[in-house]
């Protein structure tokens, strides 16, 4: 209920400063909320398996990136011989 109490206080602050007359999430909040955090702070909480499990995904997205982009770069690369 705390945190709740601190992210509705950031809202009003934040809707009295900038006179804000749109729809702001909770996502939109914790978005910015979070640029605002350390890495520390934003791991607090999470356990080593966590962390761990989160590289590994990340890892595998990004190894999967670069082999997308590996494919595009040989279909057009001028200097491959065609078919």
């Amino acid at each position: 209920m705390a945190e709740m109490s601190g992210v509705v206080s950031k809202l009003f602050k934040k809707y009295e400063i900038e006179g804000i007359h749109m729809p702001y999430t909770m996502e939109d909040f914790r978005r910015e909320y979070l640029e605002e955090l350390t890495p520390e702070e934003r791991l607090k909480g999470l356990s080593r398996k966590q962390i761990v499990a989160y590289l590994k995904k990340f890892d595998q997205g990004a190894a999967r990136q670069r082999e997308r982009a590996a494919k595009r770069k040989r279909r057009t690369d001028p200097r491959r011989k065609g078919s």
